[in-house]
C-alpha cells in the first residue's frame, strides 16, 4: 500500500512498514509448539539418550528433565515399540523429572497445573507395541474415556501438582 495507513490484503487496517505479526513467523512458532517433544530412545550411535531433555541414570531408573521449552509431549521410542504421552492443557513439572524404570515398564511424572485453577484436562497416549496400559493418577487407577487412534484419559486437576504413573499391565 502506498498510503501511510490503509487497508491491507489481509482485510485489516495496517500502518505501512512491518506488521505486528507475520504469517511465516506465526506458522514457524506454531510448528515449534506443536512439534516440541522429549524423545527418549536407544540411539544406534549415541546409546541411551533423551532428545530435548537432560538425562540422568542410576542403577534402577532413568531421570529425564524436559528442556524442549514446552513440556507437554514425551515419547518412549524403542525398536519394537513406541509410546507417546501428550498433555492437553497442563505440563510436566520442571521441578521433578520424568522417571522411566530401567526395564521400561513404567513412566512416572509430576503433572503441573499451569493455570493454577481447578479444571479438567486430557492426557493422550498413543503408540504401538507397548501392550496394555494402566494409568494411576495420584495413586488411583483411571479408566480411559476413548480408545481410537489415541487413548484419552480425562483428569480432574484440583491442586498445583499431581502424580501420574503409566505402566504395562
Amino acid at each position: 500500500m502506498t498510503e501511510k495507513h490503509g487497508r491491507a490484503w489481509i482485510r485489516q487496517n495496517e500502518d505501512r512498514g512491518p506488521w505486528r505479526y507475520d504469517g511465516e513467523q506465526n506458522l514457524g512458532m506454531g510448528a515449534v509448539t506443536r512439534m516440541a517433544s522429549v524423545i527418549f530412545t536407544d540411539d544406534p550411535l549415541f546409546g541411551r539418550i533423551a532428545y530435548g531433555a537432560r538425562l540422568e541414570e542410576n542403577e534402577a531408573n532413568y531421570h529425564i528433565w524436559p528442556a524442549d521449552g514446552v513440556g507437554i509431549r514425551f515419547w518412549l521410542m524403542e525398536e519394537d515399540f513406541r509410546l507417546g504421552v501428550e498433555l492437553e492443557r497442563d505440563g510436566f513439572s520442571d521441578k521433578h523429572p520424568i522417571v522411566v524404570s530401567g526395564d521400561l515398564e513404567s513412566i512416572e511424572f509430576t503433572l503441573e497445573n499451569r493455570s493454577k485453577t481447578p479444571h479438567h484436562t486430557a492426557l493422550l497416549i498413543e503408540g504401538e507395541g507397548y501392550g496394555d496400559l494402566e494409568l494411576l493418577f495420584d495413586g488411583e487407577p483411571v479408566i480411559p474415556d476413548t480408545e481410537v487412534e489415541k487413548t484419552v484419559y480425562n483428569l480432574n486437576i484440583d491442586s498445583p501438582k499431581h502424580n501420574v504413573i503409566i505402566r504395562r499391565r
